[in-house]
């Protein structure tokens, strides 16, 4: 049963009673127990106002506990749910953690492979490196050795060259001296340019000076002999250095005691013509 119908029921055993009481009195006075009866309604009235009031704060609260309720479980739901999500999520970190840290081993293993093969690579850069300087070095020593040979190729053939050139000026100065004597007339001359002798078909002379030619470039060297000393224009003469073939000189332009040449050094880029080299050959 219901407290409050309890209540009521008290008030109501009480009010039997009192109105037992008023019973009694009603004969004794009338006025009174009808006066004390109106308050006594009045009385329940009010009790019963009290109680309607109270069972309505009683159903308000109840609404307001049954809804924060409601609220509470709709937080724990809530709550349980995102508990839920952080699980997963951590799960998920977790996996993605070992993942990573698989793929850092992994990177290290490579980077250490890498590491390895770089230094052998190193290496055979290294030994590529030395054996690639041997075989240069090697070259240049066969270079070197193949233009000392072709120097003194040169040389050789130079000299081999003065050496003919003398030897047919001096097979011609041979055919004239017999022609000479078997005419009966014999004529000996010296020519003193330079200190040496030969005979009048023999030109020696020195190199003054070597100088370029403006117009074509080419280098001219002048002697110190002339047309006094029978040289004249288109005569080819050899250059000579310690009895070395240096070059050829071609006269392009004679004074009385000066001649001007071309020279040709025959293709041979390592010959410098010079002052004080000798100019030696036979008249034509």
């Amino acid at each position: 049963m219901h407290i409050v119908t309890k209540i009521l029921v008290v008030f109501a055993a009480i009010l039997a009673a009192l109105l037992s009481a008023l019973t009694v009195a009603y004969t004794h006075n009338a006025s009174q127990i009808v006066r004390d009866r109106q308050r006594l309604s009045q009385m329940v009235a009010a009790r019963d106002a009290d109680l309607r009031a109270r069972d309505a704060q009683f159903a308000a609260a109840q609404r307001q506990f049954d809804q924060e309720r409601q609220n509470l479980a709709s937080q724990i739901a809530s709550l349980t749910q995102e508990q839920a999500s952080l699980r997963n999520e951590n799960t998920k970190l977790v996996a993605d953690a070992k993942s990573a840290q698989i793929q850092a081993a992994s990177l290290q293993s490579q980077i250490e492979q890498m590491t390895a093969t770089e230094k052998t690579m190193a290496l055979l850069i290294e030994s590529y490196r030395n054996e690639l300087t041997s075989l240069r070095e090697g070259q240049l020593r066969s270079a070197e050795r193949e233009q000392e040979l072709a120097d003194r190729i040169n040389d050789l053939t130079g000299q081999l060259q003065v050496a003919q050139d003398n030897n047919r000026a001096l097979q011609e100065q041979l055919a004239e001296l017999q022609a000479s004597l078997s005419s009966g007339a014999v004529a000996s001359t010296a020519t003193g340019r330079g200190g040496a002798a030969g005979s009048s078909n023999v030109v020696q002379a020195r190199v003054l000076s070597v100088s370029p030619d403006r117009a074509s470039g080419q280098l001219l060297a002048e002697i110190d002999a002339g047309s006094n000393d029978r040289v004249r224009k288109g005569m080819t003469l050899n250059i000579v250095r310690d009895g070395r073939f240096l070059g050829r000189m071609i006269v392009t332009r004679v004074d009385l005691q000066r001649a001007v040449g071309r020279i040709d050094t025959l293709n041979n880029r390592n010959v410098r013509v010079q002052p004080g080299d000798i100019v030696l050959s036979s008249l034509r």
